[in-house]
């Protein structure tokens, strides 16, 4: 389930208070993980979502992604979305990967949590041009500009908008139009 109270009052289960929605979200490079770092943007992704949990359920952060990479591939290979709700899991999370059943209307669920303060673990086509998209990368929405109708991202490789020439893809923008058709249909959320 992926709407927006769901996941509210499912943060507010993790906490022994109130979930603190204004906890801004931690970048981690996957450029510096301690290995494959070229292919470890899964793991890197859905670390800082995990992060992102902690700091507002206890107020305590994770500290790095190379931990929680350690247990995703203690598990299986970082690609496949299972073995990250695993090692989520092994953190007392309980997280599902979602497919999308409706695009548009899955977009404004997705524009409503981070608009919220909660951020979103999502796929893209993340090579190639908008005619021909291509390729598969993971990354952590975390805000969504309306004046700008572009979209904030905790990218781990770096900055789509450069085509990752800057390595730097903490809160990087990515255009309304270009998400629309980059996004692959995926996103994790609390189950």
């Amino acid at each position: 389930m992926f709407d927006l109270q769901y996941q509210i009052d499912k943060l507010h289960n993790y906490s022994s208070s109130f979930a603190n929605l204004d906890t801004t979200t931690t970048y981690f490079s996957q450029r510096d993980n301690y290995t494959m770092p070229h292919r470890t943007c899964n793991s890197s992704a859905n670390a800082m979502y995990l992060d992102w949990l902690m700091a507002a359920t206890t107020g305590k952060r994770l500290g790095g992604d190379d931990g929680y990479l350690r247990k995703v591939l203690s598990v299986g290979d970082t690609i496949y979305h299972e073995n990250q709700t695993v090692a989520l899991k092994s953190y007392g999370w309980n997280t599902v990967w979602n497919v999308v059943a409706n695009i548009r209307e899955d977009r404004d669920i997705l524009r409503s949590l981070v608009c919220s303060g909660i951020p979103v673990v999502v796929n893209i086509l993340h090579r190639g041009r908008l005619e021909a998209p291509r390729g598969g990368h993971i990354i952590l929405l975390c805000g969504w500009l309306s004046d700008s109708m572009e979209w904030l991202a905790q990218d781990p490789y770096g900055s789509l908008r450069s085509d990752y020439q800057d390595s730097n893809g903490r809160l990087s923008r990515i255009s309304g139009r270009q998400f629309n058709i980059r996004w692959q249909g995926g996103f994790r959320t609390l189950a």
